[in-house]
């Protein structure tokens, strides 16, 4: 065996016995949906679970009708609400995608079970429809992935408030007050201190030096 196929399968060994993580949904979430109610009338439910031991460390996305809702790790799934009618569910293999075909019914529950299988490099995927009590079974051992395209019961909408109509009123006419011609007289300065209050403050002034001292005695006295 050549080195280079000893380094593909080491790396392939190592790939297969690993762990995978991918972004959780919340946990009330999930214990909601494991609770398995049905559907509304108009709808399908789909869980699709992943629990192979093989391929530990892969993260293999999943598609319906051509559009991924994300990537799975070992025992996590999805939940999906579908319309009636034919949809084509998708796994990323290998090579290239891994598909199927679910005749979704309105009001019933399908389980989609994906499997991880040993590949010539890194180990592909497959899709394959599972009982009713298979799927419930496994999907309590799994925990809620979380999907691109996650589905949840709507909120009932609140009341909108009732609309308000604005109605414009004319106001009389007003004729503009004239500006009075003179205006009131500013605050007077406060008046100025006259040379003994002057010469008081700077015999108070301390740290002054004999030259200081001087100049501002001129200042006042001239």
């Amino acid at each position: 065996m050549s080195k280079k196929l000893l380094c593909a399968a080491a790396i392939g060994l190592a790939l297969m016995s690993g762990c995978a993580s991918v972004p959780m949904a919340p946990k009330e979430r999930d214990a909601e949906l494991k609770a398995f109610q049905a559907p509304p009338h108009d709808k399908a439910a789909l869980y699709i679970y992943r629990n192979s031991f093989a391929g530990q460390a892969l993260k293999k996305s999943v598609s319906i009708d051509g559009k991924v809702i994300g990537e799975t790790a070992n025992n996590t799934y999805f939940y999906q609400l579908l319309s009636p009618g034919a949809h084509t569910l998708a796994t990323e293999s290998e090579f290239s995608d891994n598909a199927i075909s679910l005749d979704a019914k309105a009001g019933q529950t399908y389980f989609v079970r994906q499997a991880i299988k040993m590949g010539a490099f890194v180990g592909g995927a497959k899709l394959e429809v599972v009982s009713t009590a298979e799927g419930r079974q496994e999907v309590l051992k799994s925990t809620l992935a979380l999907s691109s395209q996650a589905t949840s019961t709507p909120a009932p909408s609140a009341p909108s408030a009732p609309a308000v109509q604005l109605v414009a009123v004319e106001q009389p006419y007003q004729q503009p007050v004239a500006a009075a011609a003179t205006q009131a007289p500013a605050a007077s300065a406060s008046p100025r201190k006259n040379r003994a209050q002057q010469l008081d403050e700077l015999a108070k002034t301390p740290d002054l030096s004999y030259e200081e001292y001087q100049r501002r005695y001129r200042l006042i006295t001239d």
